[in-house]
């Protein structure tokens, strides 16, 4: 079930040089992970610079303003979602997640007096607000209105009644994009259903890199679960599926997908590559599995020779559950997805 959900992230976003949602702890330093995305995906000049502007003050509206709920909302329909995307049409963003009912006029009123303002509008707007908070009034909304003014676009967004108490706030900004708001919110919106039914931490469609592989690194030791004793298991297993898929030679396209499921989190990691690699990829992992499958764990890992089929043999007696691989031929390449359960 988790490689075809791995597959079908994979064809949604084919075409995008850049997916990357979110719905993991929500914390503060997610912000520095954020800019590393942004760099790895944004040319250099002025729109790397507002790029990253967005994506941070999206994600901190989140952390600041997002209503506590209960669990089972809040992992249910009330579930906070960041979605970042990046095409060669420019690039969009939506931030969701529960605010309180009393909220819901004062953002309504805020977003549609930004929308239809031009640049010399908004600055003064800015000016205003920012006084009034400096002389102690409300001086809400900077942020949103500093998003529309670097763009250039008016801002999107959808709220949506969830229970007497609260409405789920799904926000949109873009940056040299005209794709309709309708569109960006709708399809993040059915984005966001899939996370709550798949328990997804988060995912990525676009180029692995090291610098990418270090970044979720990263975001798997801190940013996705709070059992800090599962740390070094969690960040093992996710570095041993990206190395034993090739991540030394060089930059190329796939997926990553994390989820929970109960106590254990699900890897799953696909690279595009020939068909022939695909091939001797495809016999390491049932070799690796039958290897694991027939020896005893202890004191394995001195006697596995270090080499591609011994890597994914280590890989498949750490992890929980057998090694699952799926191929999948594109036209002149193949897209071979690994599962391994942590």
């Amino acid at each position: 079930m988790e490689i075809d959900l791995g597959l079908a992230l994979f064809r949604v976003f084919r075409n995008d040089r850049s997916a990357f949602g979110y719905s993991g702890l929500f914390n503060d330093d997610l912000t520095a992970r954020l800019l590393e995305i942004a760099d790895a995906v944004s040319e250099k000049g002025g729109s790397k610079g507002k790029l990253s502007f967005l994506l941070v003050e999206a994600y901190q509206n989140i952390i600041r303003h997002r209503a506590a709920l209960p669990k089972e909302i809040e992992q249910g329909e009330g579930r906070s979602f960041f979605l970042f995307r990046s095409a060669a049409a420019g690039h969009h963003l939506v931030a969701i997640n529960p605010v309180e009912r009393s909220q819901v006029e004062s953002l309504q009123r805020t977003l549609d007096r930004i929308n239809g303002l031009d640049k010399a509008e908004l600055k003064n707007l800015f000016l205003d607000r920012l006084q009034a908070d400096h002389d102690g009034g409300r001086g809400a909304g900077l942020g949103f209105i500093e998003m529309a003014r670097r763009t250039g676009n008016d801002l999107g967004y959808l709220l949506r009644g969830m229970g007497p108490d609260n409405a789920l706030f799904a926000f949109a900004s873009r940056l040299a994009n005209d794709t309709p708001y309708t569109e960006i919110i709708r399809d993040a919106a059915i984005l966001h259903g899939t996370v709550v039914m798949n328990d997804v931490l988060f995912f990525h469609v676009g180029m692995h890199t090291v610098q990418t592989t270090d970044t979720f690194l990263t975001m798997l030791a801190h940013d996705v679960d709070t059992r800090s004793d599962l740390v070094q298991a969690r960040v093992r297993t996710y570095g041993s599926v990206s190395r034993t898929l090739g991540e030394d030679q060089g930059p190329t396209r796939g997926v990553s997908l994390v989820k929970r499921a109960g106590d254990r989190l699900v890897f799953v990691t696909g690279r595009i590559m020939s068909h022939e690699r695909a091939r001797e990829l495809r016999d390491h992992v049932l070799n690796s599995t039958r290897y694991a499958d027939a020896i005893h764990p202890t004191g394995v890992h001195e006697h596995v020779e270090h080499t591609v089929s011994g890597s994914f043999a280590e890989l498949a007696i750490r992890t929980k559950e057998p090694l699952r691989i799926h191929t999948e031929r594109f036209e002149d390449v193949t897209l071979v997805l690994l599962r391994a359960v942590e």
